[in-house]
């Protein structure tokens, strides 16, 4: 596929030119960005590629040389999972989990999803440990990193950070409300 970068207007030295090519350039670029296309021209459709036609425009030894993996993996290959939860502290059970959305670009992983936990004591640190859809060997705490919250409990928030020992996305609060509460998650972490 032949095809070239959507580049600035050239400056003419005439204003009213160059005001007319930057205006057009910006209103193309902004077009770009709303629609989620990428500022590629193909000759072929004289409009922007999708991300499935970038994928072509590199080989495998090429995406595997830039730490891509795969065609899949620079598409943005994501799914859905159920994350398991264990290593429950101050938890009357271990939290429900429900299929959380996951996607994958390069080496790191974008999670959200939710869980509803019960409360044993209030005001107690809580906590507990979730797999990951796309395994990591963690080496800091910093590897996984995000947060969840609680829409009908005020002040309900958590960390999520590296477990090291196991693997896996640790969920760690202090907490308020000793009823059952759903709480909204968010995480990113490295594949190592």
């Amino acid at each position: 596929m032949a095809a070239e970068i959507l580049k600035p207007p050239r400056i003419t030295g005439n204003a009213e030119t160059d005001i007319v090519g930057v205006v057009n350039y910006l209103g193309a670029l902004y077009n770009a960005l709303v629609t989620e296309r990428q500022f590629l021209r193909t000759e072929e459709s004289s409009g922007f590629a999708t991300p499935d036609d970038l994928v072509g425009l590199a080989t495998t030894d090429d995406l595997t040389a830039l730490g891509l993996g795969s065609a899949a993996v620079l598409a943005g290959a994501g799914s859905t999972y159920t994350p398991v939860a264990a290593n429950a502290v101050n938890l009357d059970a271990t939290p429900t989990m429900f299929a959380a959305q996951y996607i994958r670009l390069g080496d790191v992983v974008m999670v959200s999803g939710r869980f509803t936990s019960d409360v044993t004591t209030g005001a107690t640190t809580t906590s507990f440990t979730m797999t990951l859809p796309v395994a990591s060997d963690f080496t800091a705490l910093a590897d996984c990193a995000g947060v969840a919250a609680s829409p009908t409990s005020a002040g309900a928030c958590a960390a999520i950070y590296a477990d090291t020992t196991n693997n896996t996305a640790k969920v760690q609060w202090v907490s308020g409300s000793t009823t059952s509460q759903d709480h909204f998650f968010q995480f990113t972490y490295q594949i190592k």
